[in-house]
């Protein structure tokens, strides 16, 4: 039977996956926010920039995204790319 190696995230710390999940989080606000009038307009109207996420705790202060968002900018409005 042949062996398999671990991936390197599959042997990461619990430190080391927070961090990529929080450079990941602030690649996708920063993404969002860049390319999509509607999550600008969302973050803006929170009072947020995707540059006040900080921590994994951070991402509570961003708007969530509700149904009447959807149905107001269908079918492209939230496309963001």
């Amino acid at each position: 039977m042949k062996a398999f190696a671990l991936e390197p995230i599959e042997k990461a710390s619990v430190d080391e996956l927070r961090a990529l999940q929080l450079k990941r989080l602030q690649a996708t606000l920063r993404h969002a926010y860049t390319n999509s009038p509607v999550y600008r307009a969302k973050f803006d109207a929170a009072g947020v920039h995707p540059d006040d996420c900080r921590s994994l705790a951070d991402l509570a202060k961003f708007p969530f995204t509700t149904k009447k968002d959807l149905r107001d900018s269908y079918p492209f409005g939230m496309f963001a790319v």
